[in-house]
């Protein structure tokens, strides 16, 4: 769908508030959006319970399925390791010995065999855990959208296409970006071992690796918070044109993640019920928090809105 600049006040079809109305000429400070954000969370509480609710369900299931796969990989890995040593030594052997020959082939075999166990377990959580995200974490940033004023409900068919195209073409290419920069970061960590780099070298391996996250990362969630029905031009907006507004909200996001994370690890190593409830309580609607954050932050500083249908 084609994108304005729009001058003019938006129609009733106008996705961008919840009653179709926005002053496009405010640029409230960050404090003024944590606070709306806040108070936005509290006013709608079901809707904060429920994207809460499917959050937990979505790192339960992810723990699952993390769990599966390291319980799954782990003999193989084991395997593979032991086997790597051992083929070291038998390069050694006269190769003209049958049996030193016979030995080495079948530790061969051996070795394709569990590194085959690894790669397809976690070529399959890969797909586990893109698909538990488009669905699951696909509904909590709508419910967010809600909870910030932007509505998408089963009243408006038009609306739940867009958010399921534009969470699909900002998920996948994320996701195999992500893939990419975790097989970078163990090709450059396997050549500073290699090539036995100093301790300078592995902390500008780690620092180039976070700043790949962090930028993919926040593209990607300035893709989740713009207005779908805007098209492309929104999401370029609101990460690339205004990213002096949008980075300080995103570090906003950053360290409550990480402070939440903090207390509840350590909450966890004093007393399992009591970061359990912690979590619940606390952290997981913190992740809705930050979702709406992000999505009012991106409403005041796009200027892009979708094209009014003529009916």
């Amino acid at each position: 769908m084609k994108t304005i600049k729009s001058t003019m006040e938006p129609s009733k079809h106008s996705w961008i508030t919840e009653k179709g109305k926005t002053n496009m000429n405010a640029d409230p400070q960050l404090l003024a959006h944590t606070k709306e954000a806040l108070n936005r969370v509290i006013s709608k509480w079901k809707l904060t319970i429920a994207g809460t609710l499917v959050d937990i369900l979505f790192f339960f299931l992810f723990s699952w399925a993390s769990t599966w796969a390291f319980m799954t990989m782990e003999g193989p890995l084991n395997k593979i390791y032991d086997l790597a040593g051992e083929n070291i030594s038998k390069l050694a052997v006269d190769m003209n010995n049958p049996e030193g020959l016979s030995a080495l082939l079948t530790s061969q075999q051996e070795f394709m065999a569990a590194y085959s166990v690894v790669i397809s377990t976690a070529l399959k959580f890969i797909g586990l855990v893109l698909a538990l995200w488009l669905v699951l974490q696909g509904i909590s940033w709508a419910i967010s959208h809600n909870i910030a004023g932007n509505r998408i409900s089963g009243r408006a068919q038009e609306t739940i296409f867009a958010w399921t195209k534009r969470f699909g073409m900002v998920t996948i290419p994320a996701a195999i970006l992500a893939v990419g920069v975790i097989y970078l970061s163990i090709r450059l960590a396997a050549w500073a071992n290699i090539n036995r780099m100093g301790d300078g070298a592995q902390t500008a391996i780690s620092v180039i690796v976070a700043l790949m996250f962090f930028t993919l990362t926040y593209f990607t969630f300035c893709g989740y918070a713009s207005n779908p029905l805007a098209g492309q031009g929104a999401a370029f907006e609101t990460s690339v044109r205004r990213w002096r507004k949008m980075v300080p909200a995103y570090m906003v996001l950053l360290v409550i993640v990480y402070a939440s994370n903090f207390l509840l690890s350590s909450l966890i190593q004093f007393s399992a019920g009591l970061g359990m409830l912690f979590g619940i309580i606390v952290v997981a609607p913190s992740y809705t928090y930050n979702r709406v954050l992000m999505i009012i932050s991106a409403r005041h500083h796009c200027t892009v809105l979708p094209v009014p249908k003529i009916h």
